[in-house]
């Protein structure tokens, strides 16, 4: 539970705080103050990123209800992070689209150190330099994303031989357990993906953002945690789309293994914003047995 206060003001205020008056088990939620919720709402996007002061960013879904507009979906793991208790205060800052600034003052009133890690046990890797997050990308959608290329000297490149691999449905899906409303693809890492010989390509069932995108387009990707988007460019293969730059650094920063297993999901098409979720093959007890599918289509 938490008190806030929007104040009054003819023009529209960019801020908010909110008190803290509950315990740290209870955070599962945090309900944004209505007045703001009435004088932005319409410009609020599903997904926002919460920016601490020290480069931080930390990835929340917004849940609509009644009019109401709660940060649900990586709260808790934001409160748990910060240790937020009762007597704590935030203040938040909107900065247009998905971007909120975040201050943290403990009960005595003063601003606290903000940690640049997590503990081991969350599987995050992080380090004190922005974050490289791309995307593992999928073939594993319908055999119509299979491309037969021409045969040409091109075709000897290592990158193009990963776009052009066929996917198996059963091994790539079979892999993690996820559901959406919003597209998205899944990738099981291989060895060419791990020790740089290939490049992943975005799958061909992304055909309405094939349209809007172009060569050296820029996407972007956010891994959940304190971390910071990354921006990789998209280079055009023949048909497919392929990401060129960041891909090393991403499987470096996240010490991505054989077997690891990446989830895609589009949640901001304007932005070419895809939110990534890493499953390790090491953990036995995330690997459930399911049927990736995704009724969404991309405007």
């Amino acid at each position: 539970m938490a008190s806030s206060h929007c104040p009054d003001s003819p023009a529209k205020s960019n801020h908010f705080f909110k008190i803290i008056l509950s315990d740290i088990e209870s955070h599962t939620k945090l309900m944004v103050p209505s007045k703001f919720t009435r004088q932005h709402g319409k410009n609020l996007h599903a997904s926002v990123f919460l920016k601490v002061p020290n480069g931080s960013a930390w990835l929340v879904n917004l849940e609509r209800y009644k009019g109401d507009v709660w940060l649900q979906n990586g709260w808790p793991e934001f409160a748990r992070f910060y240790s937020l208790r009762f007597g704590h205060l935030l203040v938040f800052e909107y900065r247009g689209h998905v971007d909120f600034q975040v201050r943290i003052f403990d009960p005595s009133c003063t601003e606290i150190d903000y940690p640049l890690n997590r503990s081991a046990n969350l599987n995050f890797v992080e380090s004190t330099q922005m974050k490289k997050r791309v995307n593992d990308i999928n073939d594993s959608t319908s055999s119509d994303d299979v491309v037969k290329f021409p045969t040409t000297r091109r075709l000897t490149s290592p990158s193009l031989k990963s776009c052009q691999k066929k996917p198996n449905l059963q091994q790539e899906r079979g892999k993690v357990g996820f559901k959406s409303e919003n597209p998205f693809f899944i990738l099981t890492m291989k060895p060419y993906l791990i020790d740089g010989t290939g490049r992943p390509c975005v799958p061909m069932t992304f055909k309405e953002a094939y349209k809007k995108w172009k060569h050296n387009d820029q996407i972007v990707l956010q891994v959940a945690g304190p971390t910071s988007p990354v921006y990789c460019t998209l280079k055009l293969d023949v048909r497919r789309y392929r990401i060129s730059s960041g891909w090393s650094v991403f499987v470096r920063d996240n010490s991505l293994n054989v077997g690891d297993v990446c989830v895609f999901e589009l949640i901001i098409p304007s932005r070419k914003l895809f939110q990534v979720s890493i499953f390790r093959a090491s953990d036995e007890a995330e690997k459930t047995q399911v049927l990736a599918t995704s009724e969404a289509v991309i405007s």
